[in-house]
């Protein structure tokens, strides 16, 4: 059975490295511990892949990696970063012939032109929804790079903070790394991220089976991927769209104005209800690196998608600053899954204002007998005309991905 793991495509990650103790290997600690939580020397022990450890063998903790401290060098080919280390130190790989890197998901902070130079390095790993903060010239003149992302990784945020640290647009993103597990001799499940076509690559549990992602409940979800918090400081768990807002940000079919601002109360626009639309697209039809990166505004590769795949009809216009009515919220949707099942039979004229001269009428009476969209009062009353806040399209979101949330409606 095809593995239908929400965008959960999968290849061992670029490189998997041991950490390395002196007490396993036999290497002195290749780094220098001086009291400060930052690793400031690194001495070689002739071991091309260096694990940085958020603690060294006396147990000191480590969260920065020091300044310059791999500058120039010419001994090392791989560096992993453990869960812990939070900061790279300025110019930590300028000018060395380090080739890949890879990132764990507690780095926050990478200096300036801390991999400025770095001729020989192909791929950088970031184990992170969103960019760290990146300082000035942080990836300069590294040329052609890969940056490997997890399939929720926020990718319009990260085009632009690349972009930046850069000065150029000499990289692809591959967003399509998800975590799965192997077994130690101790019979511990031990993470590991993946992605599609590894040798090394193992099937997901049973469990996960194709529709699994689109019937399990928040709580199901979180038990196998791990839980999910919001950065969101405007959103409260009191708020009525809460869970909604946490299933679609969990598949990251729809981010905050900011790391910390999700403006619920903020009209949608069309840019952004096509990029809703790619996304869920996307996820439900397991599309590898659907989307083009490159275009010359952030939503230009959605605007792409939802034309090439039929989501939209050739002639419909997006204009993508502009408010979106409710009425082309429905087209847009209806658009995403042109087989969807219906568990209603309700009637156009159940609906007090559509009718068959209404604009996507077919569109919006489709969303009713899917579940997804259920009117703004007992009357099932649409207001076609009017706009839609973002709290509100992730109930829309949250129906549209997941069987369980949709609605039944009575008819008549």
């Amino acid at each position: 059975m095809r593995k239908r793991v929400f965008l959960l495509l999968v290849v061992l990650i670029l490189f998997s490295v041991s950490p390395v103790l002196a007490e396993e290997v036999g290497y002195v600690y290749p780094f220098r511990f001086d009291g400060s939580n930052t690793l400031k020397h690194y001495v070689s022990n002739g071991n091309p892949y260096i694990s940085v450890e958020a603690s060294d063998p006396d147990g000191n903790l480590i969260e920065k990696l020091g300044d310059n401290i791999f500058k120039d060098t010419t001994d090392i080919s791989a560096v992993y970063f453990d869960p812990g280390v939070i900061e790279v130190g300025k110019s930590a790989f300028e000018n060395s012939k380090v080739q890949e890197i890879y990132y764990s998901e507690s780095i926050m902070e990478i200096g300036e032109r801390a991999m400025a130079n770095c001729k020989n390095l192909t791929d950088a790993t970031f184990l992170l929804q969103s960019p760290p903060k990146f300082g000035k010239d942080a990836l300069v003149n590294t040329g052609e790079l890969t940056i490997h992302l997890p399939n929720y990784a926020e990718v319009d945020d990260w085009f632009d903070a690349l972009y930046e640290a850069k000065g150029d647009k000499k990289f692809i993103i591959k967003n399509s790394l998800v975590k799965t597990f192997f077994e130690d001799e101790n019979g511990e499940l031990i993470p590991y991220w993946v992605e599609e076509g590894s040798e090394d690559y193992e099937d997901f549990p049973d469990e996960w089976d194709e529709f699994a992602f689109r019937t399990w409940t928040m709580e199901q979800l979180e038990a196998y991927l791990g839980e999910w918090e919001l950065p969101f400081k405007d959103v409260s768990q009191k708020d009525w769209f809460y869970s909604n807002l946490k299933y679609s940000n969990m598949f990251a079919i729809i981010n905050g104005k900011s790391e910390t601002v999700f403006a619920p109360n903020d009209t949608l626009t069309m840019a952004e209800a096509a990029k809703i639309a790619a996304t869920c697209h996307a996820v439900i039809y397991d599309k590898v690196e659907p989307f083009k990166a490159g275009g010359e505004h952030w939503y230009s590769m959605y605007l792409d998608y939802c034309y090439e795949e039929g989501i939209v009809a050739k002639d419909f216009k997006f204009d993508p600053n502009r408010p979106a009515t409710r009425a082309e919220v429905a087209y847009i949707f209806a658009g995403i899954e042109k087989d969807a099942y219906e568990i209603n039979d309700v009637p156009i004229t159940d609906i007090p204002d559509v009718n068959k001269n209404t604009k996507y009428n077919k569109e919006i009476l489709k969303l009713y007998n899917v579940g997804v969209m259920v009117g703004s009062d007992e009357n099932y009353t649409f207001y076609p005309n009017q706009t839609i806040k973002r709290s509100e399209v992730t109930a829309l979101i949250s129906r549209l991905m997941n069987f369980n949330y949709r609605i039944e409606l009575a008819k008549g």
